[in-house]
């Protein structure tokens, strides 16, 4: 078993470098947790705000944020514009009056829909804010698998080059008349179960460039690489505060929760009267008259109660949004947390276990087979458990960083790790 395992932890050693590029990353000097999560390649960054400024749903996440700023806009303006009349009539007696009224926002409607339009605007900027970090997390997401497949890809052309030798050896050994016509069939079918995983893997790469195309709607030839090595997150805990203040999802709740309780005290406004104050002059024949008119609606018939409870309601239903929102970040920060450290540490375990050549094993094996020491079943054994252990290895790889992508999403700290701002 320990030769197995020296093997498998070769070939990735040497794939490593196909497949990632591997910058130095920082020791342990008594950074913050917030600096330890800034990792993120020139690259990558440059790629991230390339589909923030190009990408549709980021777009119309923006116009809706204009939109509810105009809407402030029209909710600042005074509820009732003056009214001016004109009345003149030529018969047996002849007069002609011009008036103007003016009804008067008594319960201050107003500012009550000014209150209402500003936390709509908030719940449209942190909607913004959650649309531009789900793009994100969705890019690197599929980055990540892309580039997965590209090492899985590389690991079954290598597959077959090593199946291809070993049929090679096999039909020599067959022809000397050193092994049965089984093993040399054995040697042709690995041979021919490469070629088929090559073309699997071929397919899931060109599948998982689509996803990548899709989720950030660029077409280019290159991506960029992810790094070897996986950013720290030792120390980071679950923090309420943190995530009610970053969080966009719980922020537009929060927002939308206050707009609801502002609905609730508009609506109450609308139930008090507005009084119209009217003012009119003019001529009957030849005696001037003015006169004044005060007219106050009277809410007998509807008080419009109902409208406040159903206001009333919908605040305590929101506000409830908010407790059941906040409950489920806390658990998908702490589970992401968990599960990005379970990745990453096996990750480096994975790394830190041993390098021996592929190579060097492979020429080994080879050698032994060659002389007859190690039958063909054996050899296969082998090589197949070597490869397999790689294969699941850059899995691991890329579940490591789906699983960091996944963290960057629950605790709202992508922008921490791209370095930028948040642009709401």
């Amino acid at each position: 078993m320990s030769r197995i395992y020296m093997v498998s932890v070769g070939l990735f050693a040497l794939l490593i470098p196909l497949s990632f590029t591997a910058p130095s990353m920082p020791e342990g000097d008594g950074q913050s947790d917030k600096e330890l999560l800034n990792h993120a390649s020139p690259a990558v960054v440059s790629l991230i705000e390339q589909v923030w400024g190009t990408h549709p749903a980021v777009q119309a996440a923006e116009a809706a944020l204009q939109a509810a700023h105009s809407r402030l806009d029209g909710a600042s303006q005074p509820v009732y514009n003056p009214q001016i009349e004109l009345d003149a009539e030529t018969a047996e007696d002849e007069h002609i009056y011009l008036g103007l009224s003016q009804t008067i926002d008594w319960a201050d409607k107003r500012t009550a829909r000014s209150r209402v339009s500003n936390f709509q605007v908030d719940a449209a900027a942190a909607n913004y804010a959650s649309v531009r970090k789900k793009i994100a997390v969705q890019v690197l997401d599929a980055l990540a698998r892309y580039h997965v497949t590209i090492s899985l890809s590389q690991l079954a052309d290598e597959r077959v080059g090593v199946m291809q030798r070993f049929f090679e050896i096999a039909t020599k050994r067959y022809q000397a008349g050193d092994i049965s016509r089984a093993d040399l069939d054995l040697a042709n079918l690995a041979f021919s179960a490469a070629h088929i995983q090559l073309a699997a893997t071929t397919a899931g790469l060109i599948a998982a460039r689509q996803s990548l195309e899709e989720a950030s709607g660029i077409m280019q030839a290159t991506w960029p690489a992810l790094p070897a090595n996986l950013p720290e997150l030792d120390g980071m805990k679950p923090n309420s505060d943190t995530l009610l203040t970053k969080s966009p999802e719980l922020r537009s709740l929060r927002a939308s929760a206050e707009a609801a309780k502002s609905r609730v005290r508009l609506a109450e406004r609308m139930r008090r009267p507005d009084p119209t104050v009217s003012v009119r002059g003019g001529e009957e024949n030849t005696d001037s008259l003015v006169g004044l008119n005060l007219s106050v609606p009277l809410f007998i018939r509807n008080t419009f109660r109902a409208e406040v409870d159903a206001a009333s309601h919908e605040a305590a239903e929101t506000e409830k949004l908010v407790f059941d929102g906040f409950m489920r970040a806390r658990a998908r920060y702490a589970g992401a947390a968990e599960r990005y450290h379970v990745a990453a540490v096996a990750w480096r375990q994975w790394v830190t276990g041993g390098q021996v050549s592929l190579t060097s094993r492979v020429k080994l094996l080879q050698k032994l087979l060659e002389a007859g020491e190690l039958n063909a079943s054996d050899y296969l054994v082998q090589i197949r458990e070597s490869l397999d252990t790689e294969v699941a290895g850059a899995e691991l790889y890329g579940r490591a960083w789906q699983a960091w992508f996944e963290w960057l999403d629950a605790a709202s700290e992508v922008n921490t790790w791209l370095g930028v701002s948040s642009q709401e």
